[in-house]
């Protein structure tokens, strides 16, 4: 996978179920803040549409003790 199309961001998360996690689009690199179940599974991968350029990104996040990390790809 190209190194430019993915971005990572990690975050400090606090203990609330409910957070928030930032991304940069990978396909305009408009940085982007979407809402984020911490009470869900540790791994999760959804699919989330920019505001900005209104592409798809599939998103892979991953919340452990270090807070969370969130991939964003281009969906095919």
């Amino acid at each position: 996978m190209n190194r430019q199309r993915r971005k990572r961001r990690l975050l400090r998360g606090n203990s609330t179920d409910q957070s928030v996690g930032r991304y940069t689009c990978p396909t305009c690199h408009e940085r982007i803040t979407v809402p984020i179940d911490r009470g869900g599974a540790a791994h999760q991968q959804y699919s989330n549409d920019c505001h900005v350029c209104c592409r798809p990104a599939t998103l892979t996040v991953t919340i452990d003790e270090h807070g969370i990390q969130i991939t964003a790809e281009n969906e095919s």
